[in-house]
């Protein structure tokens, strides 16, 4: 019997022409296109000549491991070890990649790095930022959501502050969620990053107060910033804003000085109206968890402004009472072009008749331009009371066409629970309810 030969492997992978080479670590995501260092040592560098690279580190994985331990804490010699070695390795993957790609690498699109970063050196983060800038980052998102509860912001990421405009002017998308960040070092941002465009923080606690100077910014958001009861002052002067939101506390100072393009605003928190340029508003979100001392929206001293442009008006009430209604129809009442609305009751439903004092100070109000009304939350219990406030709208807007109804509790809007409640009988008697009252309305009407 004749012994077989053996054949010598050919390396073609090798002899592939560069341009070739190039356009299949183009056409990669970068993870894939990072894998292909490990096929020859003359692929060993390739996927940094990427014209252009998104970083998305996202350790999320890693957190739902470390928040099932039993007794976590910070790192230590103890059981879970091995799954603070993959926190560990998460940082090193992430500091490798970052300084690999500095030698060599082209410029970086975006970075996105989600993950406790725990004890970690401060110092390590700001070399991560300083590598991304002198790449011409254009979008930078840093989420350090805590593992732990109660963590101090002592212990968490502090923006630095920026003293040099050098490799900033390709910043065009900061996102900062549980970092921390004073007024100071976002003045000083703004003021160095001359192309920013989108600014959004996060869960800032010792951000009190601040003033937001910026000719290229588009939009800005600051959530959960200050601190619980902690006041918070801002003051704002972009001529080209188009968007703000905005969480507020019981004492928050509001001042829009030069905002000349500023159309859609949305607030959270206490109730809060816009005292200067209302008239521009063309989109207005409000998520009322607290009316504060306002008191007697039911009586009418509102003292809202005229909305002469309004032409969508979105309302999430967490207390719905009269003076949630109150205020909610003097909204109505202050926007002569409103066309579409949308109301969502968060405790599903309202939880008390409307009473005659709401009814005798709005009785003249008229929606001569509202076409769609959306209600989100009719409540099965109080379906008498929603019902009662569908008609009232329903009598004082002429133009109303369309009112589409959803009975699933906003508690389970946008979550996997959605799809098992509409299979529970409350859903079913809810919407069936809902279909019967509707087909007595002039008006088309949906549920959902």
């Amino acid at each position: 019997m004749k012994k077989k030969r053996k054949t010598k492997a050919i390396d073609r992978i090798s002899k592939l022409p560069d341009d070739l080479i190039s356009k299949i670590i183009h056409l990669l995501p970068l993870k894939q296109a990072v894998s292909t260092c490990v096929l020859s040592t003359r692929w060993k560098d390739t996927w940094k000549k990427k014209n252009s690279v998104d970083f998305d580190f996202d350790g999320s994985s890693v957190f739902n491991e470390l928040r099932n331990i039993p007794g976590r804490g910070p790192p230590s010699k103890r059981v879970g070890d091995s799954v603070y070695k993959k926190w560990e390795c998460f940082l090193h993957m992430v500091d490798a990649v970052l300084h690999s790609h500095h030698k060599g690498g082209a410029t970086i699109q975006r970075l996105r790095i989600v993950f406790d970063p725990m004890k970690l050196s401060h110092t390590v983060i700001d070399n991560w930022l300083q590598l991304a800038f002198a790449k011409k980052v254009q979008f930078v998102e840093f989420n350090f959501k805590s593992i732990f509860v109660g963590t101090e912001p002592s212990s968490a990421y502090v923006f630095p502050v920026i003293t040099s405009r050098c490799a900033l002017e390709s910043l065009k998308t900061l996102v900062l969620k549980e970092v921390e960040i004073c007024g100071e070092a976002i003045e000083a941002l703004l003021h160095h990053c001359v192309n920013i465009q989108e600014l959004s923080v996060t869960s800032a606690d010792t951000l009190r107060a601040v003033k937001v100077s910026s000719f290229s910014l588009k939009r800005l958001t600051l959530l959960a910033c200050g601190g619980y009861r902690n006041l918070m002052d801002i003051k704002i002067s972009a001529p080209n804003l188009l968007s703000f939101t905005w969480s507020c506390c019981k004492n928050s100072k509001l001042l829009l000085e030069d905002v000349p393009k500023l159309n859609y605003v949305k607030i959270s928190g206490y109730w809060y109206h816009i005292r200067s340029h209302h008239s521009q508003l063309q989109q207005l979100v409000l998520n009322v968890t607290s009316f504060g001392s306002s008191g007697c929206v039911n009586k009418g001293n509102t003292n809202i402004p005229e909305l002469s442009n309004l032409k969508q008006l979105t309302m999430k009430q967490h207390r719905i009472d009269d003076d949630a209604f109150g205020l909610f129809v003097a909204y109505l009442a202050a926007a002569p072009l409103l066309e579409n609305v949308t109301l969502q009751l968060f405790s599903g439903g309202w939880n008390v008749k409307l009473s005659e004092a709401v009814l005798k100070a709005t009785k003249n109000h008229c929606f001569e331009n509202l076409k769609t009304v959306k209600f989100s939350g009719f409540s099965v219990a109080n379906e008498s009371n929603d019902a009662e406030f569908v008609e009232y709208i329903v009598n004082r807007a002429p133009l109303l066409e369309t009112i589409i109804v959803d009975v699933i509790p906003l508690l389970f809007v946008g979550t996997h629970e959605r799809n098992e409640y509409k299979q529970t009988a409350e859903y079913l008697e809810a919407r069936d309810k809902a279909i019967n009252f509707g087909a007595s309305l002039p008006c088309h009407v949906t549920v959902v």
